[in-house]
This record gives C-alpha cells, sequence and structure tokens, in this order.
C-alpha cells in the first residue's frame, strides 16, 4: 500500500513539474522513472512496510442499516403539515418586509392555533418581529395592536409556558417581554385597566428599556406604593437589593434613586469606552491611571479592560511595568484573565511577581495561575515548595480540581509520586475535569510501583476513554485492544428509535422545520440547543442527517455528546459519521511525499472538520486552516506560481498539497518528532521555539530518544501553557490512529507517539533522486 502510495506521489511529482514548466510529460519517460524508482526501492519498501498488530481488525466502514428507515421518517415529519405551511407563509411576509401583513397574518392564525402546537413559537415569534419592525407607526394601526392586546390577556390564562421546552421556552419569554414594551409605551391609547396594566408591569421585571422601568417605578411612587416600587427595583436589578435603608430613600429621593444607579451604569459605559479608545491609540499612562480609578460593572467590560492591560504589559516599557507592579493590587481588572494574556506570551516570571503582590483573598482566587506559571516555566523545586506552604495536599476536599491537578504535575516534577496517589484518586472519584489525566497519571505511576493493580486501572481507564489518547496508547501498551469497543467483533447495536413520543416528535418537527427552510443561522442558539436536549436515539438520527448531507462539523459534534455517556454505540458501523472518510482520497492523492497521509487526515479533521470553505478569526482557510503568508511560502518552494491566494486554499487539492509541506516541513524542523511539529502547527513555530529553548526540552528528549518512560514523553504535553495546543496535540494523534485502522495499519512504528513519522531515510532518499530524475 505505501509503495503504490509513494508510486503515485513520484508520477503526480513529476506531472506537476511538467505542469510547471508547460511541458507534456512524455509517457515513455514517465513509465522508464516509474520502472527504475520501482527497481531501485522494491527491496527496501517490503522491509520497511510496518507489521500490523494482530490483536487489530481493521474497522469496516459500512452505513448503519437502521439509520436508512429512520431517517426517511424525518425526511417526511412535516410533509403535508398545515401548520407549516401557514409558518413559512408568516415567514416569507416578514422576509419580503411586508411588516403589517406579518403581523396581521399571524395575528389571525395565532387566534385560531393551538398554543401547544408545534409551530405555535414560531408563528408568535414573526408576530412580534413585524409588530416591533411597524412600532413607530402603531398609532395608525390601532385595531392591529388592539387585536395583539386581546390576544395578549388571553395567553396570559392559558398554561403555555409548561409544554415548552427549554429554548423554546426562553424564546417564548424574550417575545412575550417585546409585546409587554410595545403594550405598556401604549397603554393610554389600548385603555388598559389596572388589572391589565399589572399583568403587563409583571411581564416587563427583566425589560432593559430605561424609559420604561422609569416609569413603572414613578408610577407605584406616584401612588405611593413604596413595596411594589422596592420589589421592582429589585427584580429588575438584584445588585440593588443591599441599598440600605430604601424606605428612607424613596421618601427623601424618590426616582433620584434609580437614576443614581443609571449614573453609575453610564459612567461604567463611558469608562470602559475611554479605556478602549486608549488603548488603540496606545496610551499607556493614561490607560493605566483611568484603570485605577474606573467602576467597571459588567462582566465583558471588565474581562476586555483586563485582557487589554495584559497587552499593554508585555508591549510597555520597563517604567510602564513598574508602574503596574506598584498598583497591580488596586486594579479593577479581573486578575485571571490578565494573567492568561501573560501566559501565553510566556511571561511567567513577571506573573510570579505580580501574584506576590496580590493581598491573601486575591492570592487564593487566582492560585491556579501561580502553580501554572511554575509549571509552565520548569520552575518544579519552587513550585513544590509553594504546595507545600499552602499545604494544598492537606485536605483536598477544601481545595478546587484545578489547583489539584497542577500541583499533582508539580510535585511529580519532584518525584513525589506516591504523596499524589491520595490525591489523583480524589480527581478520579469526584468525576472532575481531569478525571482523564488523572487515571492516565494513576496508571502509570502504580505500574512503576510494580503495582499489579495497574492493569485494572489500565482495563477501566480503556473502557471509560476508548476513543482518546490516553485509552488508545493505554490499549496498546498493555496489549488489550480487544478491549476497544470498535475493534470489538459485536453485532450492530439494537437503538430504539421512539419518535411516537410527543415531546420527541414535537423537537422534531420544529427541528426539521428550521433545516428544511434554512433557518439555521437565524435561530442558530434556538438550533443547537433543542439538538442538544433531543433523546440519544435521535441525536443520532440528526447527526447521521448531517453526515449524509455533508455538514461534518455538526455531526461530529452530535456524536461527540452521544459518545460521552453511551459508549455502547462506538461501533464500526456507527464511528464513520463522526470520523468521516471521503477525503481519504483526496489526501493520499494530493498530499506531498514523504509525509504519512494518514496524519494529514487526522490534522483536517481536527483543523477544520473537514469543511472545505472554513475560515478561523485569525483568517486561516480551507481544510488544514492555512495562513495566507504560509500558504504563499509553501507555494514558492513547491514551485506552484500559478496559484491565486487565499482563494485557492477553498480548493482541496490545494489546500492539501500545500497544507501537507507544510506539515512535513514541520516534522523536519524538529528531527522528525511529531508531537511537536503538531504543537509548532497549531500555536506558531515563533512561540513554541521560544517555550522548548527556555526549558532546553528538545535537548532532554534528543539525548533521551530510547528512553520511554512517561516522564519524559507525555508530561511535557500537560505542561505546554496553551490550553488548545494540548489537547489538539494529543486529539490529532488520537485521530491518526483511528484512520489507520480503518486501514488495517499499525501505525506503532510510525509515529502515534513521538518520533519518526516520516519514511525511513533509505528510502526518503531513493524517493528525492528519482524524483530529481
Amino acid at each position: 500500500m505505501h509503495l503504490k502510495l509513494i508510486i503515485n506521489s513520484v508520477i503526480e511529482s513529476a506531472a506537476q513539474q511538467a505542469k510547471v514548466l508547460n511541458k507534456r510529460l512524455n509517457v515513455k519517460t514517465l513509465t522508464f522513472l516509474v520502472f527504475v524508482f520501482v527497481s531501485s526501492t522494491f527491496t527496501l519498501a517490503q522491509a520497511s512496510v510496518p507489521k500490523v498488530d494482530s490483536n487489530i481488525k481493521p474497522i469496516q466502514l459500512t452505513t448503519a442499516s437502521f439509520f436508512e428507515p429512520q431517517s426517511e421518517i424525518l425526511k417526511k415529519i412535516n410533509s403535508d403539515d398545515s401548520e407549516a405551511k401557514d409558518t413559512q407563509r408568516i415567514i416569507s411576509l416578514h422576509d419580503k418586509r411586508s411588516y403589517k401583513s406579518c403581523a396581521e397574518d399571524a395575528i389571525q392564525n395565532l387566534k385560531a392555533e393551538d398554543s401547544t402546537s408545534a409551530f405555535f413559537v414560531f408563528k408568535f415569534i414573526f408576530g412580534v418581529k413585524c409588530l416591533v419592525e411597524i412600532k413607530s407607526n402603531l398609532s395608525s394601526q390601532n385595531k392591529l395592536l388592539l387585536d395583539w392586546s386581546d390576544f395578549y390577556f388571553v395567553l396570559h390564562t392559558k398554561d403555555i409556558i409548561n409544554p415548552l421546552h427549554g429554548p423554546e421556552a426562553d424564546l417564548y419569554l424574550n417575545y412575550i417581554l417585546k409585546l409587554s414594551e410595545l403594550l405598556y409605551l401604549n397603554s393610554e391609547s389600548l385603555k388598559l385597566n389596572s388589572d391589565q396594566l399589572q399583568i403587563v408591569e409583571l411581564n416587563l421585571k427583566q425589560t432593559d428599556e430605561i424609559k420604561i422601568k422609569s416609569q413603572i417605578f414613578s408610577g407605584y411612587i406616584n401612588k405611593n406604593d413604596q413595596l411594589s416600587a422596592k420589589e421592582f427595583m429589585i427584580q429588575s436589578d438584584p445588585r440593588l437589593h443591599d441599598i440600605p435603608s430604601l424606605e428612607m430613600l424613596f421618601e427623601h429621593f424618590k426616582d433620584e434613586v434609580y437614576s443614581s444607579r443609571i449614573q453609575t451604569v453610564k459612567k461604567s459605559k463611558a469608562d470602559s469606552i475611554e479605556l478602549k479608545r486608549l488603548y488603540q491609540k496606545n496610551k499607556y499612562s493614561d490607560f493605566l491611571n483611568l484603570l485605577s480609578d474606573a467602576d467597571l460593572i459588567l462582566e465583558d467590560q471588565v474581562s476586555a479592560a483586563s485582557r487589554q492591560a495584559g497587552w499593554f504589559y508585555i508591549r510597555g516599557s520597563e517604567q510602564f511595568k513598574k508602574d503596574v507592579f506598584a498598583k497591580f493590587d488596586g486594579l479593577s481588572i479581573n486578575y485571571n484573565e490578565f494573567f492568561w494574556v501573560l501566559s501565553n506570551q510566556g511571561y511567567f516570571k513577571d506573573i510570579l511577581s505580580l501574584y506576590k503582590q496580590l493581598n491573601v483573598s486575591k492570592k487564593k482566587a487566582n492560585m491556579t495561575m501561580a502553580l501554572k506559571a511554575y509549571l509552565y516555566s520548569g520552575q518544579y523545586a519552587e513550585g513544590y515548595k509553594f504546595v507545600e506552604n499552602e499545604k494544598l495536599f492537606q485536605d483536598v476536599f477544601k481545595v478546587s480540581h484545578p489547583i489539584l491537578y497542577y500541583a499533582t504535575l508539580v510535585s511529580l516534577r519532584n518525584n513525589k509520586d506516591k504523596q499524589v496517589l491520595p490525591v489523583l484518586k480524589h480527581l478520579m472519584d469526584s468525576d472532575s475535569d481531569y478525571k482523564l489525566q488523572a487515571m492516565y497519571l494513576n496508571y502509570n505511576i502504580l505500574k512503576d510501583l510494580k503495582d499489579q493493580n495497574h492493569k485494572k486501572e489500565a482495563s477501566t481507564l480503556v473502557q471509560l476513554f476508548p476513543l482518546t489518547y490516553y485509552g488508545l496508547l493505554i490499549a496498546h501498551r498493555e496489549k488489550i485492544t480487544h478491549e476497544l469497543p470498535f475493534l470489538k467483533s459485536t453485532p450492530e447495536p439494537k437503538i430504539d428509535f421512539k419518535f411516537e413520543v410527543p415531546l420527541e416528535k414535537r423537537k422534531l418537527k420544529h427541528l426539521t422545520f428550521i433545516y428544511e427552510n434554512k433557518l439555521n443561522s437565524r435561530f442558530r442558539k434556538f438550533f443547537e440547543a433543542t439538538l442538544n436536549s433531543l433523546s440519544f436515539e435521535a441525536q443520532m438520527i440528526w447527526a447521521y442527517k448531517f453526515h449524509k448531507e455533508n455538514e461534518p462539523l455538526q455531526a461530529i459534534k452530535l456524536m461527540n455528546i452521544v459518545w460521552t455517556s453511551r459508549r455502547d454505540w462506538i461501533h464500526p458501523s456507527i464511528i464513520p459519521i463522526a470520523y468521516p472518510t471521503e477525503y481519504m482520497n483526496d489526501v493520499k492523492k494530493h498530499s506531498v511525499a514523504n509525509i504519512d497521509p494518514f496524519l494529514v487526515l487526522g490534522l483536517i479533521r481536527q483543523e477544520s472538520a473537514f469543511q472545505k470553505n472554513a475560515t478561523s478569526q485569525s483568517s486561516a482557510r480551507g481544510l488544514m486552516q492555512l495562513l495566507t503568508a504560509t500558504a504563499k511560502e509553501m507555494a514558492r518552494s513547491l514551485r506552484l506560481y500559478k496559484v491565486s491566494l487565499p482563494w485557492s486554499l477553498y480548493s482541496p487539492e490545494i489546500n492539501i498539497r500545500l497544507g501537507s509541506y507544510y506539515l512535513k516541513k514541520r516534522i523536519e524542523a524538529y528531527k522528525g518528532h511529531v508531537p511537536m511539529a503538531l504543537a509548532s502547527y497549531n500555536v506558531g513555530p515563533g512561540r513554541l521555539q521560544k517555550w522548548t529553548m527556555d526549558r532546553n526540552l528538545m535537548t532532554q528528549l534528543q539525548e533521551n530518544i530510547t528512553n520511554d518512560s512517561w516522564k519524559m514523553q507525555d508530561l511535557w504535553v500537560e505542561e505546554m501553557p496553551w490550553d488548545e495546543t494540548r489537547f489538539y496535540v494529543k486529539a490529532v494523534l488520537r485521530n491518526y490512529y483511528l484512520y489507520t485502522i480503518f486501514e488495517n495499519y499499525s501505525p506503532l512504528k510510525n509515529c502515534f507517539r513521538r518520533w519518526n513519522c516520516e519514511l525511513p531515510k533509505e528510502m526518503e532518499s531513493t524517493t528525492e533522486k528519482s524524483a530529481q530524475l
């Protein structure tokens, strides 16, 4: 198989050279080239093809037979549905900007509508949206508003909210609020009585309209109803609960109490805007002075200012750093956000120096970042002193899981293996976010201590986390691959799809309607939340639907949710939904020579989830998420002068060719160390280079190339200061492993764990010579 790939790559390389030179490739020359190549490399290739693990049987990627009939039911679920047709008519009116017609149609439909029907919420939403669009013109539409007013009070007597589920209920309440605002602002023309006005006011507790809040509050004050005024204020803004002697303030200041709060909000917004302006203008000192005095009350304002302060610290002068140091404990920022920016750029010593400036309570709140700084910078001895001084292992039930986990890693680097075993057990038993890592560390420690329980721990980990890097690694190390569910010769799981359940059928009707009418973007949050609230069986059907309709990202997301709880459904006939193989031939065909195509495939799944038109926030494009500058450099090296960038990056052929070449260069830069190359691909060569040089990591790995110790080969991955990169490296290697199994090919002698992902040097040199010829 590998020989065939190599021959194909040689032919393709020669053809590409001919294309660049605008020459026709002579068939006789090409035939002779392949003949010479095969003759010179056959023996080497035969000797170098890795042997397949006897415990591994290739996954048969078949389409699960039980999906087809159920997906047909899903297709027909909204056919000949009068409700769906009515809703579609209202939507089309809205899209044509016929807001008045839309609002009139909607109210007529809703009056005759069963409020528990599948489409009631959609008709209601679009109807209110149309009203909102013509709200400035409602005085001339009094009859229309009266109709909506009558309907509004009818809704109040009905028990509508209970039949609605999760996001449906949230969406309904949001638009009830909008309708309440319209009725309240037009209450005089509608001649609402006191009881009706009370109902409207009850629904306006969450309104953000300052004008409406002020009117309601003033109304209560004028009626001398201080208790209602107080309740309304607290319900609309819980932060006002702590104002002392509120009744006295009502008596003396009346609505000035509320207006003072408005002034605070206005000042907070003004400070936030000014901080942003100073940041954009690089006014370092002015920014710091304002940040010391600002009262930022909204979380997004605090987060933005904290990140801006972090970037200013990195770019600022030594004097600016000293000023930050002097004022650090008094800044109105989220310290975790500030430290996160510094950590991502490698300012670990600065983090520790600034951390010491905080008061006791702030130190406790930011202890995780201090531990990370010790770990990421390789200051293991100092980090362990910190763990001991803070007595973090004295009572693990009083310490947060992140603190325990990072304290454990620091302790392991100081060879305190036995000391951390109780901590790891606590992390495993409490089902923390670090359970998988804790199980892996626990297994390794027990194995080093020659404790026979390590085999039991290995088996448990493989059963609980079969589709993870650590699960696959241990399965091979302990030779228990037969316990991997997707390698067992088991019959297809029997899955009972119960679409007749009313609530489930209701959700499916909603989703099918939204999807078929391409309303996904308009109702994105609602659509995804409803998808996530389906039964696991229905989620699998939708995952299959996305898979068949070439929407792999949605399919992968759903199957990840399903498999978290239903590991018995990790079956060869279901796996292709989350690990699609449609691009396998493209990758084999278009990858450059001397790069494992399965590694490229595994990387594509993680980078873009096989979305050829994917574009990231940083403008990385296509299947392998290449930046334009990187792509241009690779195109020049490959002599692809006629490639039009960046738009050609959306072509799978071009993207795979340039991306696989870039990956190959990354592997070469790290002398064949694949995990390090993957980390470089994700976080960027510069930042990884600085981090590895500061720790002298590459030298250690090269000097200990035969050392199979988990502390040498695995712990450094957990110590990278980039959360995304830590996950990314392990995820790509997991994908790589699975895709090789699909082809009945063992990855153990290639790049599953660390070194030597390329072909042997002898074969590589022969290939290069043949390509040059």
